[in-house]
C-alpha cells in the first residue's frame, strides 16, 4: 500500500490544504484532510504521516520546475539586454502546453507573480521535508518510482479531465 499526500501549495501555512489517502490498487481512500497553521507547519504534518507509512507518493499542486528557455537565457543574461527566447518560451513548459493540447485547459504560467511564489514555497517544503525525514524525495518519473518517497507535481483540473470527473462541486 502507498500513501497518498496531496498538498495543495500556497506561501502561507494557514492557506495549505492537506489530505493523506492510501491508495491499494485503482482506490483511494481518504484518511486524513486539513489545512496546516502557523502553529501547526505544513512540513510538520506530513512529516508526521511519512513517518506512518512505509511508501508515499507526495502530490503537490504547484509547479516544481521552471521552463527550460527561461533558465538557458537566465544563466547568461545581463540586466537591459535583450531575452534570448521569446515570451512564450520563457514562461510556459512543455508540459502546459501539453496540458492544454489535451484538455484544453491552460495552468498558470510559471513565471507569474503569485504562481511563482508558490512555487518557491512548494519547493522549500519539500526540502524541509527532506531535510526533517532524511530521506531524499526525488520527483517521480514513473509510477514504479515510489521507493520509499517521491513527489510529482499535478494539476487538478487536468486530473478531473483525464479522469472524466464532473464539474467543480
Amino acid at each position: 500500500m502507498v500513501a497518498l499526500i496531496g498538498i495543495d501549495c500556497a506561501t502561507q501555512p494557514n492557506k495549505v490544504g492537506l489530505a493523506l489517502g492510501e491508495l491499494d490498487g485503482g482506490l483511494v481512500r481518504i484518511k486524513a484532510c486539513r489545512t496546516a497553521s502557523p502553529k501547526e507547519r505544513p512540513e510538520t504534518i506530513v512529516a508526521a504521516w511519512l513517518q506512518e507509512s512505509g511508501r508515499a507518493l507526495l502530490a503537490l499542486d504547484a509547479p516544481l520546475g521552471w521552463p527550460v528557455a527561461l533558465q538557458q537565457a537566465l544563466a547568461g543574461h545581463q540586466a537591459g539586454e535583450a531575452m534570448a527566447a521569446s515570451a512564450h518560451a520563457l514562461f510556459r513548459r512543455q508540459t502546459d502546453d501539453d496540458i492544454h493540447t489535451r484538455f484544453r485547459k491552460r495552468p498558470l504560467e510559471v513565471g507569474a507573480n503569485f504562481i511563482s511564489r508558490t512555487a518557491v514555497a512548494a519547493l522549500e517544503l519539500l526540502q524541509k521535508l527532506r531535510n526533517s525525514t532524511g530521506t531524499a524525495i526525488p520527483l517521480a518519473w514513473s509510477p514504479m518510482d515510489v521507493n520509499p518517497i517521491a513527489a510529482i507535481e499535478v494539476y487538478p483540473a487536468a486530473t478531473r479531465l483525464a479522469h472524466r470527473s464532473p464539474g467543480k462541486g
